[in-house]
């Protein structure tokens, strides 16, 4: 699908720059980027949702997620670090 977007001069040049450094397109770049903020959005909802429900996260369950995430980070660069080049 084809759409006609507006960007400011400066940031399309970042992105005109990071597509040719990542070998890509810039459709290809704004998609990722864009996959990655909606899924963003979709987790903050489910927050949301689960915290109008259930009242707010407490300190203990923020922890707990943040060390969790922690170790996913941790986990994927150690994956990343090990493939090919």
């Amino acid at each position: 699908m084809k759409r006609s977007i507006s960007l400011p001069s400066d940031v399309f040049a970042d992105l005109e720059r990071e597509a040719r450094i990542e070998g890509s397109t810039i459709s290809a770049v704004i998609t990722k980027a864009l996959e990655s903020w909606l899924r963003r959005q979709r987790g903050l909802q489910a927050v949301a949702e689960w915290e109008a429900e259930h009242g707010p996260l407490t300190a203990e369950e923020l922890a707990a997620a943040d060390a969790e995430l922690d170790r996913a980070f941790a986990e994927a660069a150690q994956y990343a670090s090990e493939l090919p080049q």
